[in-house]
């Protein structure tokens, strides 16, 4: 082995190590999906989750709250005034019960504050974004239990994984690179491989992720089980027979893109980064929460891929 890395040519042995490193890199993210790939036929009708989960799942406990406060504004439970992320979020007059626990916490949260907050406030604040995950423990657990999140097992397998990758590619590219260094032959072309291909590989396996591959795939299917009310919603301005808290938590903002009705909420709670229906992603939240590889900030109409 040492004798054919010293033998090779450089510019062959880079050709040869991007060829292997990508091999490596779909093999790992192949067994972490499969690994992660639970019966999908014992999971539950997309109809049996609440929004908060698939707003959990697509981007964790902020969307949870983007997603609760359309409802409290959709009920007029709560309104905005001003325009963009400097809108007010304030109570109205509304004195009956909240069924919907996250709904209930959101509100009395924003009653304890007369003056009021800006939504970027609002989605960022540690204490609200504490309470929120306390009303999702037992949604967590059902997650966690139908492999849509990942266990804490899992999460050290897919640490485990990557680790593995990593040091067949690095042992593989850092014999190379100790051989060229004490041949004195250049080397910067190997450092910069090295770098992508780490780089590539933790943006593929995203270890940290706490929503599994299951958990993305079902998101992805709620995506498509929901177009058709998307679709009716962009055309007739209606989201017939499905609660519009679903198309949020499950596409995010974006999909109240053109619909007047609903432009003082999507200017107001549209995160920064989010453009039209794109389908983007993003892997952070707060706390415990999900967002991985689901789709985050502000969704895309395009639903989730596996």
């Amino acid at each position: 082995m040492i004798n054919f890395l010293v033998r090779i040519p450089g510019p062959v042995f880079l050709l040869y190590f991007l060829i292997f490193s990508i091999v490596c890199i779909i093999l790992a993210r192949l067994v972490l999906k499969q690994l992660e790939g639970a019966d999908k036929l014992t999971l539950p009708p997309v109809s049996h989750f609440k929004p908060s989960a698939y707003a959990y799942l697509r981007g964790g406990l902020p969307e949870v709250i983007r997603t609760a406060m359309f409802s409290l504004w959709q009920k007029r439970v709560v309104v905005l005034s001003g325009n963009g992320s400097d809108a007010v979020v304030q109570c109205s007059n509304f004195s009956e019960p909240l069924p919907d626990p996250v709904e209930a916490t959101v509100y009395a949260f924003l009653k304890a504050k007369p003056q009021g907050l800006t939504p970027p406030a609002l989605l960022n604040d540690t204490s609200l974004l504490n309470k929120i995950e306390q009303k999702l423990r037992s949604t967590q657990d059902e997650l966690r239990r139908l492999h849509l999140l990942r266990t804490k097992e899992e999460h050290l397998r897919a640490w485990a994984i990557t680790w593995m990758t990593i040091t067949v590619i690095g042992g593989v590219g850092g014999t190379k690179l100790y051989l060229g260094l004490t041949r004195a032959r250049p080397v910067v072309f190997l450092v910069i491989f090295l770098v992508v291909a780490l780089i590539a590989l933790l943006s593929v396996l995203k270890p940290w992720n706490t929503v599994s591959s299951l958990g993305k795939w079902y998101l992805a299917q709620a995506a498509s089980h929901f177009q058709g009310a998307m679709k009716k919603l962009h055309k007739e301005k209606i989201a017939d027979g499905v609660e519009p808290a679903y198309l949020i938590a499950v596409y995010g903002t974006a999909v109240l893109s053109g619909i007047a009705a609903y432009s003082i909420f999507q200017g107001a709670f549209t995160p920064p980064s989010s453009g039209g229906c794109s389908g983007g992603s993003s892997d952070s939240s707060s706390g415990d929460s999900g967002g991985s590889s689901g789709c985050g900030g502000g969704g895309g109409c395009g639903g989730c891929g596996g």
